[in-house]
């Protein structure tokens, strides 16, 4: 097995599986406007320091940091690190704030240095050509939605549900990707899903995906007229 096949078969952080379910598979063009996308992978990043019992989201709603250590991901540093530096605020000003470039900036660079994905040029009709970014194995990212679907559904036994796959399934919920990665069974997952959230899922991360679905909801709203 080569390196670029071996880091796939890593368990993927939950901001990182977040980034991948959100674009296409056949174009890697994002499902999401940037805002939407932002918010998401805010919300994964400091679910990653939740589930790594960094930090803890209060009844209150505010993010208060439990453990000063340095985290094992360099990244999730750079967000503790942040945390640290400002009084404790609550979870949607820090939402705001790391989606404003921060948040996406952080997880496609995770994702280089981690051999996921690689900026590669391509030339589309009439235009020039241009750097995107594509996954270094596209069948093993394509699978990501279809592993999600099936951690959701619970219909591949040899496939655990871990908390990090309900971050990702509560922030998928939370921007609007269910229904692409549960298709005609939406509503049974999404059913299940909820409800799986509210009685089993420790109160930092029910809060966590509520305030990411309200200010994603909330973005679609003023980007009507």
């Amino acid at each position: 097995m080569n390196a670029g096949a071996a880091v796939w078969r890593e368990p993927l952080r939950p901001a990182d599986d977040l980034w991948l379910i959100a674009h296409e598979e056949r174009d890697w063009r994002c499902r999401l406007h940037p805002r939407a996308l932002g918010l998401g992978l805010a919300g994964g990043l400091l679910g990653e320091l939740v589930l790594g019992g960094r930090v803890a989201i209060g009844a209150d709603d505010v993010v208060r940091v439990a453990d000063v250590g340095p985290p094992h991901d360099a990244f999730a540093h750079v967000v503790l690190a942040y945390l640290r530096s400002e009084r404790a605020l609550d979870v949607r000003t820090w939402l705001k704030f790391f989606a404003e470039d921060k948040a996406t900036s952080l997880v496609v660079e995770r994702l280089q240095l981690a051999g996921l994905v690689e900026a590669v040029e391509v030339s589309r009709l009439r235009r020039h050509a241009s750097r995107v970014l594509w996954p270094t194995d596209r069948t093993a990212a394509g699978w990501r939605p279809t592993r999600l679907q099936h951690v959701i559904l619970g219909d591949l036994p040899h496939l655990s549900r871990t908390w990090a796959d309900i971050t990702v399934a509560g922030l998928v919920q939370a921007v609007g990707l269910l229904p692409v990665v549960l298709w005609e069974q939406h509503t049974t997952g999404d059913l299940w899903l909820r409800r799986y959230i509210a009685e089993e899922a420790p109160p930092d991360l029910q809060r966590l995906c509520t305030a990411v679905q309200t200010l994603v909801g909330d973005a679609v709203l003023s980007s009507h007229p």
